[in-house]
């Protein structure tokens, strides 16, 4: 299974990736340097706001979804170059803390799909599998459900698409004090689940 289009990045690592860009003769080539060990501003200057996001390429442009520090606001900014970021807006608004979302595009539906923990009312940072669309990669996105998964809350997750499109979650459930990582296939439209790995022939 080979992950297809996003990028998880940490807040803790230090990363430093080069980037070769061609043009038409090799002599022209030259590398440059982007870094992630301190803040990023957008093109008006202001720190880039992408907290526990994902980093998706579609088309020849990339880009940088994540959330603000309230994590209300699902955040994203666009760029050619992974230097120079513009400020999307917000995609999509939360009552309460969700982040960790991944965006993928279904070519089946031609939606863009985001997977992400929706924080449970009435609950202390207990979260649920929420699902949003849109059909544009910079939204706005819809809301259409959060749910329970296999009847536990989720933790932390990613997604990922394999060369045939089919499109995986990978999770953390939290049942009670029990804690277990998981790893399912989704629906061919992305919307929900439809199987764990284990269960899988």
């Amino acid at each position: 299974m080979k992950r297809s289009g996003i990028i998880r990045h940490s807040h803790y690592g230090y990363l430093m990736v080069y980037i070769l860009f061609t043009t038409i003769t090799a002599p022209q080539a030259k590398w440059l340097t982007i870094h992630n060990d301190f803040f990023q501003c957008d093109l008006d200057g202001n720190p880039i706001q992408t907290r526990s996001g994902c980093l998706s390429k579609f088309g020849e442009t990339y880009y940088w979804y994540g959330c603000d520090k309230a994590m209300t606001n699902q955040t994203c900014y666009s760029s050619t170059d992974l230097l120079h970021w513009k400020n999307e807006g917000t995609m999509l608004t939360a009552t309460r803390g969700t982040n960790r979302m991944d965006v993928i595009y279904n070519d089946s539906t031609k939606k863009y799909v985001m997977i992400m923990k929706w924080e449970t009312e009435g609950t202390d940072n207990w979260c649920k599998l929420g699902i949003a669309t849109s059909t544009e990669p910079t939204g706005p996105f819809t809301k259409l459900h959060d749910n329970l998964v296999d009847g536990a809350y989720t933790g932390d997750m990613s997604v990922f698409v394999d060369d045939d499109k089919k499109a995986y979650y990978c999770y953390e459930s939290w049942d009670n004090d029990r804690k277990a990582q998981h790893l399912s296939l989704m629906t061919w439209d992305y919307l929900g689940l439809e199987k764990k790995a284990s269960d899988m022939e």
